[in-house]
């Protein structure tokens, strides 16, 4: 199938590592020029290096999406380098990682300004430029945990519900421009920054990483019987990024091997 993605351009924020770099890496594979934006520098440089061996044309941009000036600076280097932006891809976020006893005001706003405002701000910035051509994508990558709420990851799981709610509103808003915006929704996926919890979880209980995904997937069963790995995720991002997903809007889809078993 061609997914009609040569020569599109587009951003992907949380490009470094897990499913904004499997992202990235697909969307070059089909022929889309890309802005990737990370707070890691090195990683991120190594991940353009990569992506240009392999023939795509790259830009970067070294900033952190909380802060608000991230957005003009992704918004120009892509004018600047590609003289069009024709869809975003919102894939950075963050868990604060406290349980819902340990709420604090602090850490639930910097869970809210990563995983939701970020994305917002980004989107509201690039929809004019979308708008003008009369064609654009969307993506944002929400999480299971906004449907499923757990005290464990109590902010990150509202964040990701005010996301998806934000999707929604912008796929309302917007569509009839041929900007679709959609949401999708990972299950435990095999990230770096999941295993690196893993890591660290299983260092304060005397146990394995293997251990602790074990117990993570005791509390809260996949149907399939596995984690899900970021590339698994990125497909269906990269879909709606693409020609072929030209009749969905506001869609909310989960991509987590069976883990969410209620009706939207």
């Amino acid at each position: 199938m061609d997914l009609g993605l040569t020569s599109r351009v587009f951003v992907v924020t949380g490009a470094s590592a897990g499913i904004g770099k499997a992202t990235a890496q697909i969307l070059v594979e089909e022929g889309a020029r890309v802005v990737i934006c990370a707070r890691g520098a090195d990683r991120l440089e190594a991940l353009a290096t990569e992506l240009r061996q392999a023939g795509g044309d790259v830009r970067t941009v070294v900033a952190d999406v909380a802060d608000p000036a991230s957005t003009e600076a992704i918004r120009t280097t892509a004018l600047e380098a590609f003289g069009r932006v024709d869809g975003v891809v919102n894939a950075a976020g963050v868990s604060t990682g406290e349980h819902l006893r340990d709420y604090s005001d602090e850490s639930w706003t910097a869970a809210y300004a990563v995983n939701t405002l970020s994305a917002v701000r980004l989107s509201m910035a690039l929809v004019p430029h979308m708008r003008e051509r009369g064609w654009g994508r969307i993506v944002t990558v929400g999480s299971t945990a906004g449907r499923n709420p757990d005290p464990r990851f109590a902010s990150y799981g509202a964040a990701k519900a005010a996301l998806m709610h934000a999707t929604r509103a912008l796929s309302r808003a917007y569509a009839k421009y041929g900007i679709l915006t959609n949401c999708v929704l990972p299950g435990l996926t095999r990230t770096e920054s999941v295993l690196a919890g893993y890591e660290s979880a299983a260092r304060h209980m005397g146990v394995t990483p293997d251990d602790v995904e074990k117990r993570m997937m005791e509390l809260d069963p996949i149907a399939m019987g596995r984690t899900g790995r970021p590339e698994e995720v990125a497909k269906m991002v990269v879909f709606l990024c693409s020609e072929a997903a030209s009749w969905i809007s506001g869609a909310i889809i989960p991509v987590d091997g069976g883990t969410i078993r209620d009706l939207p």
